[in-house]
């Protein structure tokens, strides 16, 4: 019998014993409609509409995810230019900023392949560098230096677009950790990342110090907006929120479950785990490891499958 793993860019065939049984977990849900993603955008929660905001702002600029995230964005980022050239941004007065952390620079090909070419055509973009130039605004409550991009700082309007993925570290991605680590310098990112860990009571839920760190920060930046999504297992976008930072983030995570959510059980004697798409590098493939973990019966066997085709990969803070 096999089964067959996503594997990077390939598919990887795994041979089992016919007498196994075998379950494989693969959620679905129904890609979003790109008149179902502008919708989302135009109906935020907490916020002004993005038009709105623009009005009386000469410049932008766009945090977007980096290339170690899987989705293709243009289609939104399309959207966004369309909705702060109707407010007045013209395209020569908007930046997007790629929002690397501590991972390498993105490179030409990674922001075609991440908004692809109209876009990179119709304004500039610019990969953070947390070695690079960042103005310091302040503290946090926890005593983080807020250092951060001086281009996105320096903007009137500032926006933010990326997924909410399963995260070992804050639960999910996404949100305010688009500001921090995503334009933060490096100083930024290991205070930030050296915090104690232990979860954080919060409006009935438990958040993590670094996610609350990460918030307050955006709050000091003013992060005027921002676009989150879920995933399928295709890397469709299928769940949308625009609006408030925080509100947005939130309703995402709420619904997380229906999307990335799996039951666990039975547990198995053997878990393969599919990093795919989070495999870039060993860095990255963790992500497709930790949720695996509690599907294998204590003594089990659990294989990792990730391609990793940037091998052990770049991150600054290791």
């Amino acid at each position: 019998m096999q089964v067959v793993l996503r594997h990077g860019e390939e598919a990887l065939a795994v041979s089992v014993p016919d007498k196994w049984k075998v379950r494989v977990i693969r959620n679905t849900s129904r890609p979003l409609t790109r008149a179902e993603i502008a919708g989302a955008i135009d109906s935020p929660i907490d916020s002004p509409s993005l038009e709105q905001l623009a009005r009386r702002r000469s410049t932008a600029a766009i945090i977007v995810e980096d290339h170690t995230r899987p989705a293709y964005v243009g289609d939104i980022v399309l959207e966004v230019l369309d909705r702060l050239n109707r407010g007045g941004i013209a395209d020569d007065n908007i930046v997007l900023v790629g929002a690397t952390g501590a991972h390498r620079s993105m490179e030409y090909t990674d922001f075609v392949k991440k908004i692809g070419p109209d876009v990179v055509a119709r304004v500039r973009v610019e990969s953070h560098d947390p070695f690079g130039p960042c103005e310091r605004i302040g503290f946090t409550s926890r005593g983080t230096p807020v250092e951060l991009n001086r281009t996105v700082v320096s903007s009137d309007l500032k926006l933010a677009v990326g997924s909410v993925l399963p995260h070992g570290a804050v639960r999910f991605g996404g949100g305010a950790k688009l500001v921090l680590p995503g334009v933060a310098s490096y100083r930024t990112i290991v205070h930030n990342h050296n915090l104690p860990n232990d979860p954080v009571e919060l409006d009935g839920g438990w958040q993590r110090p670094h996610r609350l760190d990460m918030e307050e920060a955006a709050r000091m930046l003013g992060l005027d907006f921002y676009i989150g999504f879920l995933l399928d297992m295709d890397v469709n976008i299928c769940r949308v929120a625009a609006g408030d930072m925080v509100s947005a983030h939130r309703w995402l995570m709420e619904r997380a479950g229906e999307v990335y959510g799996a039951e666990m059980e039975p547990l198995g004697d053997v878990v393969v785990a599919c990093a795919w798409p989070l495999d870039l590098d060993v860095f990255q493939c963790g992500k497709g490891l930790f949720p695996a973990v509690p599907f294998v019966k204590l003594g089990g066997t659990l294989v990792w499958a990730a391609r990793c085709p940037e091998g052990r990969g770049c991150h600054h803070l290791v």
